[in-house]
């Protein structure tokens, strides 16, 4: 199983992306995710308002990074909504969906990346930003919640050229390419270039109607990563 090296610290958490279409072509929502228990009321009381009704319709969701076990020993993974969500571990596929499940071998301090994509029998609303968990356990330890702590943002690592934060395809193998991120940044090109914003620590694509004069515009080079440390404090500062 390959592994990879963290070259600096960021938040901990993955990189959520939510999408108004079951094929992870139509973004909606950019966040850094963690499971742990939370409401924001504010917040989904806020993007209610700052987004579209159709952008608030999640049909499909992936999120991406890394995780970095605190012990080795057998893994077993579960989520909200099982039945519905696919999740890797690096290549191998431990969840897909009633189909398979089952343990990985994780070293205790090593980095694996984790691709999890969850396509809903039914379609989501803002609650899923809180209500969505993801679960793990051993054969010593009763299942909980991964922990924040072992959650590594993807920008953090060091990685290949064809391990991109936005893969070209889904887990079935169908082409999710929609979304081009010429400098890999997670941010797509469409974004960086005719705008986007950040709204209660998420960023959404610029809605000149709905945000103009509200919210603060980013725009961006999209063949050129944007300095993460930098887009942290944006997002911490809204």
């Amino acid at each position: 199983m390959k592994t990879t090296k963290q070259t600096h610290s960021l938040p901990f958490g993955l990189m959520g992306f939510y999408h108004a279409d079951p094929n992870f072509t139509d973004l909606s929502i950019i966040e850094i995710q963690t499971f742990e228990d939370q409401n924001d009321t504010d917040a989904k009381k806020e993007l209610s308002e700052a987004l579209t009704q159709e952008k608030q319709r999640f049909q499909s969701i992936r999120w991406t990074g890394y995780i970095k076990p605190s012990k080795t020993n057998d893994y077993l993974f579960y989520t909200s909504d099982d039945e519905h969500a696919a999740l890797k571990i690096d290549d191998h596929i431990v969840l897909n969906g009633s189909e398979k499940k089952e343990r990985i071998s994780l070293e205790q301090g090593k980095l694996y990346k984790i691709v999890l994509e969850y396509k809903p029998k039914e379609e989501q609303n803002l609650n899923v930003l809180d209500t969505f968990k993801v679960f793990w356990e051993t054969d010593r330890d009763q299942k909980v919640i991964i922990p924040k702590e072992n959650l590594v943002f993807p920008t953090s690592v060091e990685r290949s050229k064809e391990d991109r934060i936005i893969p070209k395809q889904d887990m079935k193998g169908y082409s999710s390419d929609d979304l081009p991120d010429s400098d890999d940044d997670g941010i797509p090109d469409d974004w960086e270039i005719n705008g986007y914003t950040v709204i209660k620590r998420r960023l959404v694509k610029w809605d000149e109607e709905k945000h103009a004069g509200k919210y603060t515009k980013f725009v961006s080079d999209p063949m050129m990563s944007i300095q993460q440390v930098i887009l942290i404090q944006i997002v911490k500062k809204h």
